[in-house]
């Protein structure tokens, strides 16, 4: 046997998949431990947190704690505090303004078609008074600039809504030829506002007549239409930008934020509404998402911990390998039920049957019989009248199993003998040698490659003729 075959074993992905299928009970203790650890570590944080932080700050504890904070801490502080002002207008004016919250794209907007005219005609022949049509312009414009038009609609309407908001739905465009155009993007009491608009028109119009000069307005048209308003489309958009951009300013100052910065903007967030000073803490409670996340881990642990077992074991994985690696014959397999844990072996049991799908088992009778019949039928070419039974692991066979086999064997004139093994016990190197012809019997996951590979050195280095190898395997209740 080649001394480099132990380090190159041959393990296939097939085998990797099923011995690690077949350790599902490490699996399931894995997905416990795991489970309950990660889980019990972060709920265990989240309680020494939640009893070691009080509910109530009052004035001198929150001047305290400000009174442990150097210059740049107090300067990130107070930016924090600004931007989140900043953040609250914003919110506000995006929450309240009709504006904003208008369809941009299916906009219901009232237009004005108004005319100003004067008498003044341009003369080269006599020197006339000047012209004030853009003066005239200008004054209806500036009164419904100026806010007195939405202040009017929102009073005599009795319209719950703050003139601010009001008036930005209001636009004028005026012109040098006298046209002027207002536009109302209120959606509601169309009609009511009609008749308000004429009517403030007409008496801003006698006020304008004695404060700038005689004049005529004339209104060409009143539509009520739907437009798509771009314009506004944009301006939305650039008002949650900004609120974006404020919010991620925001973020990025609290995350160097230390724990005594985070208990003073939070009252300075409660102040702001008004509230007393209350520090939020949520109570501790188990989270299905660190629960899971403990599982996986523990499942994927015990599969590495699998893993690295079969690929740096120093014991023998499986039947086959006493003929892949030592080249000696295998005279037969023992499975081994441990059927005193019904359940645990019925679920064993199950898996190494949707393994063994593609192929017959032989039940543990059957296997005994095929053994003997080996032993007998090798016996009977060779000649060979006695046998002796070694192996690394001899003191974890039953005996009364060697002894059932021994009596058989001697109906067909065949004497068997066993012993410990060879590698610490003299007295069973010495009857292997008397008898000399020897049968190998290892244990999957007890018989170490070292000491099998000892007894094979010294069985050739006495001329000991190796019949063969009994594998026996405890599948089931690993």
């Amino acid at each position: 046997m080649n001394k480099n075959e132990l380090s190159e074993r041959e393990i296939t992905l097939y085998d990797l998949f099923w011995n690690i299928i077949l350790q599902w009970r490490w699996i399931v203790g894995g997905v416990l431990l795991g489970a309950i650890l990660i889980s019990g570590i972060k709920y265990l944080k989240d309680f020494t947190e939640y009893n070691s932080s009080p509910t109530v700050l009052d004035i001198e504890d929150l001047e305290q704690v400000e009174g442990t904070l150097d210059y740049q801490q107090r300067n990130d502080l107070k930016s924090a505090e600004d931007i989140q002002e900043l953040i609250n207008q914003k919110q506000q004016y995006l929450k309240e303004s009709v504006l904003m919250n208008q369809n941009p794209y299916k906009q219901k907007v009232l237009t004005f078609e108004y005319y100003i005219d004067t008498d003044y005609k341009f003369n080269y022949t006599k020197e006339t008074m000047a012209d004030f049509k853009s003066e005239l312009v200008s004054g209806y414009a500036d009164f419904i600039e100026s806010g007195n038009l939405a202040q009017s609609i929102v009073d005599r309407e009795k319209i719950e809504i703050d003139i601010r908001y009001m008036q930005e739905l209001i636009s004028v465009q005026r012109s040098e030829n006298g046209m002027l155009r207002i536009n109302v993007a209120y959606q509601e009491k169309s009609d009511s506002i009609i008749e308000i608009i004429k009517n403030d028109m007409e008496s801003l119009q006698k006020n304008l007549k004695t404060q700038i000069g005689e004049h005529s307005l004339s209104l060409i048209s009143v539509v009520d239409k739907q437009i798509v308003n771009r314009d506004l489309a944009l301006q939305q958009k650039d008002e949650q930008d900004r609120l974006s951009n404020l919010k991620v300013q925001l973020n990025t100052i609290k995350a160097t934020f230390n724990e005594e910065q985070i208990v003073l903007f939070e009252y300075f967030i409660q102040e702001e509404v008004g509230e007393e000073y209350i520090q939020q803490k949520t109570e501790p409670e188990l989270s299905l998402k660190v629960v899971l996340v403990g599982a996986i881990l523990g499942i994927f642990f015990v599969c590495a911990c699998v893993v690295l077992k079969i690929l740096y074991t120093a014991k023998l994985q499986k039947s086959e390998e006493i003929t892949k690696i030592y080249g000696i014959r295998l005279l037969g397999e023992i499975t081994e039920d441990s059927k005193n844990r019904k359940l645990l072996w019925a679920i064993d049991r199950l898996l190494y049957m949707i393994r063994n799908r593609r192929r017959k088992v032989l039940n543990h009778e059957q296997q005994k019989q095929m053994i003997l019949s080996n032993i007998e039928i090798t016996c009977e070419k060779e000649n060979i009248k006695e046998i002796y039974v070694t192996g690394s692991e001899m003191e974890t066979i039953s005996v009364e199993l060697l002894e059932q086999w021994a009596n058989i064997l001697k109906q067909k004139k065949i004497t068997v003998k066993w012993g410990n093994s060879i590698n610490y016990d003299a007295k069973s190197l010495r009857s292997m040698s008397a008898t000399g012809h020897v049968i190998f019997l290892e244990r999957v996951n007890v018989s170490k490659y070292r000491e099998i590979e000892n007894e094979l050195r010294m069985a050739n280095e006495q001329k000991i003729d190796i019949i063969g190898s009994i594998v026996w395997n405890s599948v089931f209740g690993r």
